[in-house]
Formats: structure tokens, sequence, C-alpha cells
């Protein structure tokens, strides 16, 4: 396909700009394309080609991005700001720290024994998709990412974890498995997970974008609280570092979740075998 000359227009500006020094404030910029930061320059946002960041996908719901958590690499956050646009907060506990290259060198939160973010939000609906990417140092224990429910716990939330065979599972809380892909993680570098959830369809499971369709249909129904980091009553906590977490109140086509994989891939430098569109973050 050829490209448009608004596209080529953009290229040669954005080349213009690079030549000239100008700095485009918190974007990271490879090759001909920018990779952006939830606060990156608006300039910027001008320049880069067709796809910007989950937020240029429509029905974004929640966006938790480390590079928004922190900047003085080792300290503690107090709360986790949502980049999404929507207003959120995350508000942690049990001190969660923040590390200015946990992925290469980019950022996340770093979660132990005790720490845990807790958000209240809104928008849930029984289609979305979540995506996120995490590493983790220890193995052979449940640990939550991500726990969708009340604040003290319940039956129709779920909980995206890792069981104590190191299997990834998203499960109906206090229920029954929804997503059960035989994929082992025990490797103690950075994974890219999507999981998208239907009340019409089973679940379908992307490992760095491949994806397995599994588990059975379920109906959730959970609360207004997102717990990353733990379950929502504290238990089975990471030992490891989220990098983002995204979600989406509603399914995407597949050309939006490939987009999504290949962005979360590429940035995080993560082994996929993806075919992403040729000006998207050119490795």
């Amino acid at each position: 396909m050829r490209p448009s000359l608004i596209n080529v227009f953009k290229q040669i500006v954005l080349s213009l700009i690079l030549l000239s020094g100008l700095h485009l404030t918190n974007c990271k910029v490879v090759d001909d394309c920018s990779i952006l930061e939830p606060s990156c320059n608006p300039l910027a946002t001008l320049l880069v080609l067709d796809f910007l960041n989950p937020r240029s996908i429509a029905g974004l719901n929640f966006w938790f991005d480390a590079s928004a958590a922190g900047k003085i690499d080792g300290a503690t956050i107090n709360t986790w700001p949502d980049s999404s646009g929507n207003g959120y907060l995350g508000i942690a506990s049990g001190s969660p720290v923040f590390r200015s290259n946990a992925f290469g060198s980019r950022p996340g939160v770093t979660f132990n024994s005790s720490s845990v973010v807790a958000a209240n939000v809104s928008g849930f609906s029984q289609d979305f998709v979540f995506a996120f990417v995490v590493k983790r140092s220890s193995f052979g224990t449940f640990q939550n990412i991500i726990n969708f429910d009340n604040a003290t716990g319940g039956s129709n939330g779920f909980s995206l974890y890792f069981n104590t065979f190191d299997n990834f599972r998203m499960d109906k809380t206090g229920c029954c498995g929804g997503v059960t892909p035989g994929t082992l993680y025990t490797t103690s570098g950075a994974v890219q997970i999507t999981v998208t959830g239907s009340s019409s369809a089973p679940p379908t499971f992307y490992d760095a974008g491949t994806a397995i369709t599994t588990g059975t249909i379920q109906s959730y129904t959970p609360g207004s609280v997102v717990t990353l980091g733990a379950s929502s009553t504290g238990g089975q906590v990471l030992f490891g570092e989220i990098a983002e977490v995204v979600h989406y109140k509603t399914l995407l086509s597949a050309e939006n979740i490939t987009l999504l994989n290949c962005y979360l891939t590429r940035k995080y430098s993560i082994p996929s075998n993806l075919t992403c569109p040729s000006n998207l973050f050119p490795l």
C-alpha cells in the first residue's frame, strides 16, 4: 500500500525536527516513528504515523503505564495515575517501588510480599480485553497480576494470575476457569499477555501475539475495584515487576488486537511471531 501524502509529510517534518536537534519531551524515537509515553509532548503526537499508544484504539477504559508512576529510581510509590484520560488513580500500599530500568531502558513497578495497587474504576462490560507486560522474580506460587472484583472479594469477578505450576490462568473468582492455556512461564524475562473475554464466545489468550482459544464461556459481574499485584483481599501477591496494564471495555477487531500486541512486544523488546505493519515501531 502506498503511503498517504499526509503520512509522507509527517515523516518529513519529524525527520527535519530530529535533524534540528529539537528534543521531544518524554518520547523515545525508533527509526522514523515514535513510541509515545503517556506524558509525551503534544507536538510529537502530530508527527507520528498511524498508531500512537493504547488511547488510539476506541474503548480504552484504563491504562496503567509505569512511566506515569514515578520518576526517581528506587523510590516507593504512593499512587499510580491512570494514563487513559479517564482520571482513575491507583492507590499503593505495602511499598511498591518505581524502577527506571526494570524492563531494559523502560520503567516498571516492583511488587513484593505486601505490595498492592488498587483503583476504583467503572466501565466494565461482559466483552473486554486485558493486555499487560510483566516479569517475575520467583516461581511456584499463586501470583495475581490483575484482580477485578469488589473490595472484599466475591464470586463474580475474575483474576489473571500464575498458578503453582507456573501456568497462566484467568479464573472466575471463587468458581471456575476461563482461560487455562498450557503455556508454562518459568522465565525471569518480560512476558506480554493479552486476554479477551465475552459472554458469547470462549476467551482468547495471546502469548506475545500468538492466539490460543481455550476455556469456557463465563458471565462476569465484578465490582468497581481493580487490584494490581495481588488478589482483592491482598493475598496471592506478585513477586516481580509490572510495566503496563491496559483494559478495554469492548472486544477489539483482529487488526486492533495486532496493533496492541505489536505496541507492547516491540516497546519492551519481547520476541514474537507477529507481522506488524511496516510503519509501526520499526526494529
